[in-house]
């Protein structure tokens, strides 16, 4: 299997690009991502309880759209708090995603870092759509104040691909990162999540496998 490989986040993004080159859209990584992470959402939301995706920018943002729409579709109060305007979000795939969730009326407010501890303190499982695997320096504002509010809530949190903060290959905490209770890895585990302060920050660990071509594998190498 795979999808139960270790991976730097270079070879991950190899395996991104070759999949999109052999014809596997970038949106339908980002819907089987997303869906993947509702899925695992769906199992660790107290009953009843409500959601807030907190999203930046990029596939990251990108996949906590699918995730609301997903909530959305099936029921779950949830709402997205956008640390980055949505309107200001390039032409892409997570853009598109954030177009989708109109017909779902998803709620979605801008993400201040003011009095954002408090009001998270009224969900019920937060979602740490925030920062990817593309971080390469240390977190900048506003970024490490929503950081530090989140982790500040006493809410639980479940990360998309890597706690936000968190450096994909070696575990490092890169000025701040999210402590997540659940991380959902998308592809393939990433290095980060095993080292350092990986285990301390990721929680328990679920891998979503995404819909690579066969042979990815051995091409990427």
């Amino acid at each position: 299997m795979h999808h139960e490989s270790v991976v730097s986040v270079s070879r991950m993004r190899a395996l991104d690009r070759y999949a999109i080159s052999a014809g596997v859209p970038g949106r339908v990584l980002m819907e089987v991502a997303g869906h993947g992470a509702f899925r695992e959402l769906s199992r660790v939301r107290p009953a009843g309880g409500t959601v807030t995706i907190i999203t930046g920018k990029g596939n990251n943002a990108g996949d906590a759209f699918v995730v609301a729409r997903y909530c959305a579709a099936g029921g779950i109060p949830c709402r997205v708090l956008a640390a980055t305007p949505i309107d200001s979000l390039p032409a892409s795939d997570a853009h598109a995603n954030a177009a989708l969730l109109r017909p779902f009326s998803v709620p979605v407010d801008t993400c201040e870092p003011e009095g954002l501890a408090l009001r998270l303190g009224h969900s019920d499982l937060v979602v740490d759509g925030l920062l990817g695997t593309g971080l390469t320096g240390d977190v900048r504002a506003p970024y490490d104040a929503v950081i530090a509010a989140i982790n500040e809530c006493g809410r639980p949190v479940l990360a998309l691909d890597l706690p936000s903060g968190l450096c994909g290959d070696t575990g490092r905490v890169l000025g701040a990162a999210i402590r997540a209770e659940w991380t959902v890895t998308f592809g393939a585990l990433k290095q980060g999540l095993l080292t350092g302060d990986g285990p301390s920050h990721a929680g328990e660990v679920t891998v979503v496998p995404l819909p690579f071509p066969p042979d990815s594998w051995t091409a990427t190498l």
